[in-house]
């Protein structure tokens, strides 16, 4: 009988719906089923419209009778591994309560790299229930020299190089398409499986020849030639035209798949002048893996190195009426060409594209940046914590861009910055900075170029100075005054400790305390003169627990320390009270108690300070010290007044403190039967306040 009841069990599971990850057999359970249908990518290769579908096949039936409720929400998930609404990585859209009807959205700001896993998604009142996992395989690879993102195969190419030279047939797959400068993937560049002849050679062909024509727009799968006293400086046009492949993601004749285009020279050498090796080997072995796929001749024929020991790859670049290419080869001198070559744009060479504009990373075009301001700040040897880098850029075509500093010379620390971008100049963009300074300048400062062309830069300070942990030498400091109180369990505000530094050698200073019960004081900026110097740090956080604690700076040499109270919350010391009441005497003619309070006037109009005194008894149940700040309820109508008492409590029983009345009671003009109150704090955290009403 046991197992017949499990196996009820299980057809339930599989009658009612979708299980998600750990079922459990409750009283309520709806179980929609959910499809992910289909994606289709947008243009511009960073959004894809996802079709999903969400039913209900039906559901169980709680204590009461009634129906569990249907799908409350649903949507789309994507990220960079199988994404669940739990994972806190993954993106989401919400879509409403759809029920039986396929939906259509628009999921963007994909991961730049590796495998993209988007999922219909549903939930009900009882769980989250998935559909099937889709992918998009984006094939790509990141520079570790500049952080730019490049297709991990040449273009055309349907399979990864399995060697430097590709002598078997089967390679042809991962040679990817020779290309004419300036001509989309309209057939002219297929490269046919190879066959062997006498030797060494492999003969292939890509088209069949046609000659020398003069529409740039014309799609054929021709490979044209000029068989009549051609040369490699001619163009396959019989008039040139050089911005097919220039115009970046949206070039008139851009071959590269949607987000990607031609690479410049520049970008392609700021790679391969980084390879270990400047040879064919190093292009293989490098990160980009190209292959040495030979070459197509301006009269169509096979290049001379039959063998594949020979790389020629396009750039966007032009020179005249020529394009620059790079070259890398074995024979008879293993090298890299490090600045390009140029060439007539007649020849076949390989294209490996790159992503994003050039001026931006994305789709945006850039013509210019400036520089903005800092926060935060770089210390050497310490990991970033919160440092960023406003810049401002001239923006003529919107879109998205993708912007880092360059991962060379970083120095152990890049900033990146990704988003949308409108038209207009000044157009802000904040960079933030990751990783671990690693050396220091003798001016104390890093550059730091953006992997971008227009070229733009900006210097930060690398901090390490240990009596400042900035560029400035203090030679000690000494503690001033401190303002404000410190209560266990209440967020800390306009509370700071001033301390004094005689400064030795004027500059910038980034001084921070040890964290204690949550609370730490801080405090940046420059000195300008030498000698003595007043720092006002300031505490953040919330306190965790009462007591007298000491708070060390990040300094050596010299080190420095000071304590504070932070305060019980009925008393704002280390002592516990109970308040009893407040006393009769200490100000003009007291009143009769009030709503159960006692109740002493104060005139209107008028300024008080000590000797004004409230007395406020008080059952001290542990002694320690007291530090009362009370303010007023009428303080957002002008008032300004305080009661304000300290001391310490040396026995425990009910005693009377004096607490001084400070600030202006200013004429009140709302209700006259409304009192001024001062709030007192109270054992169990939550406010008292005791009477005290202007003058009528």
């Amino acid at each position: 009988m046991r197992y017949l009841v499990i196996l009820f069990l299980f057809l339930c599971e599989f009658t009612f719906g979708q299980i998600p990850g750990f079922p459990k057999f409750i009283g309520t359970r709806n179980f929609p089923t959910v499809y992910t249908l289909s994606y289709t990518l947008a243009a511009d290769a960073n959004s894809a419209d996802v079709t999903a579908q969400v039913i209900n096949t039906g559901s169980l039936i709680n204590e009461t009778g009634s129906p569990t409720p249907t799908t409350l929400v649903s949507g789309i998930l994507w990220g960079n591994a199988p994404p669940t609404i739990t994972d806190g990585v993954s993106s989401k859209t919400t879509d409403g309560t759809i029920d039986g009807q396929p939906f259509t959205t628009t999921i963007s700001n994909f991961p730049e790299e590796g495998t993209i896993y988007i999922v219909a998604y549903a939930t009900t009142a009882t769980g989250t229930y998935y559909g099937k996992v889709l992918t998009i395989a984006q094939d790509v690879v990141r520079s570790p020299y500049t952080n730019k993102i490049w297709m991990d195969r040449n273009l055309g190419a349907t399979a990864l190089p399995q060697s430097a030279t590709a002598p078997s047939s089967l390679d042809s797959t991962s040679m990817g398409g020779l290309y004419q400068w300036g001509r989309k993937s309209d057939g002219h560049q297929i490269v046919l499986p190879r066959t062997f002849v006498s030797g060494t050679t492999y003969n292939f062909y890509s088209g069949t020849n046609s000659v020398r024509q003069s529409n740039w727009a014309v799609v054929s799968d021709k490979f044209y030639t000029n068989l009549s006293g051609g040369s490699p400086t001619n163009d396959w046009l019989t008039l040139s035209r050089n911005s097919l492949w220039q115009g970046g993601l949206n070039g008139e004749n851009n071959p590269c798949p949607a987000g990607f285009r031609v690479p410049t020279v520049t970008e392609f050498t700021n790679e391969t002048n980084n390879f270990t090796l400047q040879s064919m080997n190093g292009a293989f072995t490098s990160f980009l893996r190209l292959p040495a796929t030979g070459y197509r001749n301006y009269d169509g024929t096979q290049g001379t190195y039959a063998g594949y020991n020979h790389g020629r790859y396009w750039t966007s670049s032009i020179n005249g009426t020529g394009s620059y290419y790079l070259l890398f080869n074995t024979l008879p001198t293993a090298y890299i060409s490090s600045t390009g070559t140029a060439t007539g744009r007649i020849m076949g060479y390989a294209v490996r594209c790159i992503k994003g504009e050039e001026s931006s990373g994305g789709s945006a075009v850039i013509s210019g940046f400036t520089e903005g301001s800092s926060t935060g700040y770089l210390k050497l040897g310490e990991p970033v914590s919160v440092a960023t880098k406003t810049i401002f850029a001239n923006v003529t075509t919107a879109g998205t861009y993708s912007i880092n500093t360059l991962s060379v010379n970083s120095n152990g620390v890049v900033y990146t910055a990704r988003g949308t971008l409108a038209v207009g100049n000044n157009r802000s963009i904040t960079l933030t900075a990751t990783g671990t300074p690693t050396s220091q300048n003798t001016d104390g400062n890093w550059p730091y170029y953006l992997n971008t062309v227009p070229n733009f830069g900006f210097n930060e300070p690398i901090l390490n100075e240990p009596s400042t942990n900035g560029n400035a030498i203090v030679s000690g400091y000494t503690s001033i005054s401190s303002s404000g109180t410190i209560v266990e369990s209440i967020e800390v505000s306009n509370t700071t400790q001033t301390i004094r530094a005689n400064v030795t050698k004027t500059g910038s200073y980034f001084l921070k305390t040890t964290t204690n019960s949550g609370i730490t004081f801080s405090a940046n900026g420059t000195f300008t003169s030498l000698g003595n110097n007043d720092i006002t740090l300031v505490a953040t956080g919330t306190p965790i627990s009462a007591g007298n604690y000491t708070f060390t700076l990040n300094t050596s040499s010299p080190s420095f320390a000071f304590n504070r109270i932070i305060g019980n919350q009925s008393s704002g010391g280390s002592a516990i009270i109970t308040w009893q009441g407040v006393s009769q005497s200490g100000l003009t003619t007291a009143e009769s108690t009030e709503n159960s309070r006692a109740v002493v006037r104060l005139t209107e109009a008028s300024t008080y300070s000590p000797p004004f005194v409230q007395y406020v008894a008080v059952n001290v149940t542990q002694i320690g010290t007291y530090n009362i700040d009370a303010p007023g309820n009428r303080n957002f109508q002008g008032n300004t007044l305080r009661l304000v008492g300290s001391g310490t409590f040396t026995t425990t029983g009910v005693q009377t403190i004096p607490l001084y009345v400070y600030g202006a009671a200013i004429i009140y003009t709302g209700n006259p039967t409304v009192p001024h109150y001062f709030y007192l704090p109270r054992e169990n955290y939550s406010p008292s306040y005791y009477v005290i009403r202007n003058s009528q």
